[in-house]
Order: structure tokens, then sequence, then C-alpha cells
């Protein structure tokens, strides 16, 4: 897999190219456009049915699109929403974003909830996505992202409307 994150950082998209064989997993309706030799199909957003209500609870869509190139091919997606993309790798590690960020990723993530009584009491909501696995990862935000890379013990405040930790 190969990709671009393009027009940032208001109206960003992402070109995904994919060689045969290959498959993302995408928050349904992010795609905007796509070659003949990717299909797509309808799978649930989280592992079983249970899985699907804890990925809805924390603001995604409860099918996301899983793109599979039956060649190689291409997909652009983008977010609802204008703002910026950015790329993770995780390696079997679990990560922290505000309901909604989840983009497109490895088919194999697993997307669940975690609540945080601060984010509730902010006004931003109960539910925290945590997203685990290993592969790409691709997330958007409102806005612009701005990286920042906590050294250890350091702390930083941000509020939970704007995070991907």
């Amino acid at each position: 897999m190969e990709y671009r994150i393009e027009n940032r950082p208001a109206f960003t998209t992402l070109h995904i190219e994919l060689n045969a064989g290959e498959q993302v997993r995408a928050e349904a309706g992010a795609m905007v456009a796509m070659t003949p030799s990717v299909t797509l199909e309808a799978k649930s957003s989280g592992k079983g049915f249970l899985g699907s209500i804890k990925a809805a609870v924390g603001g995604e869509s409860f099918f996301a699109t899983l793109f599979t190139a039956q060649d190689n091919g291409e997909i652009t997606l983008a977010p609802t929403l204008l703002g910026d993309i950015i790329d993770m790798q995780l390696n079997g590690n679990s990560i922290y974003a505000q309901g909604g960020s989840y983009l497109a990723g490895h088919k194999d993530l697993q997307i669940s909830t975690s609540g945080s009584m601060k984010a509730l009491i902010s006004g931003e909501g109960l539910f925290l996505q945590k997203i685990t696995g290993a592969g790409h990862l691709f997330l958007n935000s409102y806005g612009s992202i701005i990286e920042r890379e906590l050294k250890p013990g350091e702390r930083y405040v941000v509020d939970t409307g704007h995070i991907l930790a």
C-alpha cells in the first residue's frame, strides 16, 4: 500500500494505491473516488455486534467500508468535516482519539470506546475512541493537526474535543 495525504490542512484528502489483494477499511461515507479494480463491501465497524455498538457509541458509524483491490487500484478518501488527516503506524499498541476521528486503516484494527468523565464534564461527550492493533491508521480532525511529542513524564493539556493521542 502506498498513500499520499494531499490538500492540507483544511480540505485534506487521502489517496491510497493498493496492490492486488490488499484491503483497507474506511469510515462509511469517506470515499470520494476509486478505480473500478477496487470493490467495496459494507462491514460492521467493530468485532462482532457488541464491538460495532461500542464503535458507534464512540462516534463511528455502525458500518464501515472494506475496500479490496482485485487488481492494482486506488481510492481517494476525505473526512466529513473540513480538516486535516494524520497517518500513524500502530505496532500492537492503542491510541485514544475524539469520537469520529477514525477515517481509515488496516482492516484488522479494533475500534472501541473508553469513558472519560473529564470529557463529559467539559461538554465534549463521555467517550473517546480507543483504536488498537497493528498497521496503518489514518485519523482526521476538524482544523489543522498540530503534532507534539511528549518526553517521558511531560504533561500537556488538550481539550478532549481535539485530541488524537
